[in-house]
């Protein structure tokens, strides 16, 4: 699905529409909807507009209430979704086993969460209001971590990978950077509270897994991220050694409930097993080796 040489023009993007259409609709979508935010943003740039339509001074510039009273916002943010959720469907159909389990549950949390909040909007709309205030802050680390499961997943991915990245840029730029960097701006170098924390959460921590795994599958020869693929593996050695194990001793009263216990340290018989592991490069060529040491207990 995913050609190693792909150039990021939008001509190469559609000729890739027969081979992986998924990903091309996914990627037109994160694109335009990039290219909306950032003339939106020049068009609204400092304009807070109120439900009545008024200005409120060419001073602040709010994200989260700018763009015609978060409007706008919100359908940039439905349209990145859509597109993320063609990649994800892609990954469903491409793996299996754990991968599509957790894929599937960070998925089924993160829209269940959507349609909370859509429910707690159609109720406002009809004068019944229902506070969450107790529970906002568990609400948000559970969004924030059913959205970050997908998208670390896709990331990992070799086929998906960097339309997985060109997304996931698109939307860190649109819906953080842009305004956050335009708040700065317009507020005397000032930033809100409400922008940079989920700025930073989005971009810092996807960046840092994939800047990871990017160094520790980077080929020596051609310096490329994620080049490396296992060809195969050999021991080339072994020796003898002693591992601590920690036992728990435990202590039950007549109704055996636990009363004591204590928790000691001994050694035991173990295997330090030195493997080869022999790599490619999906992009030079070249070959590889690297060592890895796993120790077991004998017992």
């Amino acid at each position: 699905m995913e050609d190693k040489k792909i150039n990021w023009y939008l001509v190469d993007i559609i000729a890739k529409y027969r081979t992986a259409p998924l990903q091309t609709i996914s990627y037109l979508i994160a694109y335009s909807t990039e290219i909306i935010g950032i003339i939106s943003a020049l068009l609204f740039v400092g304009y807070y507009i109120k439900n009545d339509g008024t200005q409120d001074g060419f001073h602040r510039y709010i994200p989260y209430i700018s763009y015609t009273e978060g409007l706008l916002y919100t359908i940039l943010e439905i349209l990145f979704f859509i597109s993320f959720l063609l990649l994800c469907i892609t990954y469903l159909k491409s793996n299996k086993g754990m991968k599509k389990i957790l894929m599937i549950i960070g998925m089924s949390i993160f829209i269940t969460g959507v349609l909370f909040i859509a429910g707690l909007e159609i109720l406002s709309s009809l004068s019944i209001y229902i506070s969450i205030y107790a529970f906002a802050g568990i609400y948000f680390w559970t969004m924030f971590f059913s959205a970050l499961l997908p998208i670390i997943l896709v990331i990992m991915d070799f086929n998906l990978r960097m339309y997985g990245k060109k997304w996931l840029f698109s939307f860190i730029r649109t819906l953080f950077v842009i305004p956050a960097l335009l708040a700065m701006a317009l507020d005397g170098g000032h930033i809100d509270g409400n922008t940079i924390i989920p700025t930073l959460l989005f971009l810092i921590l996807p960046i840092t897994v994939y800047v990871y795994y990017g160094l520790k599958f980077m080929c020596p020869y051609c310096k490329k991220g994620y080049a490396l693929k296992k060809t195969g593996s050999s021991i080339v050695g072994e020796r003898d050694i002693s591992i601590r194990k920690q036992e728990k001793t435990v202590q039950y009263n007549n109704f055996n409930q636990e009363i004591s216990h204590s928790v000691t340290d001994r050694y035991v018989p173990g295997t330090e097993t030195t493997y080869r592991l022999d790599y490619v490069c999906r992009y030079c060529g070249s070959m590889c080796r690297k060592r890895k040491i796993q120790k077991t207990m004998n017992e």
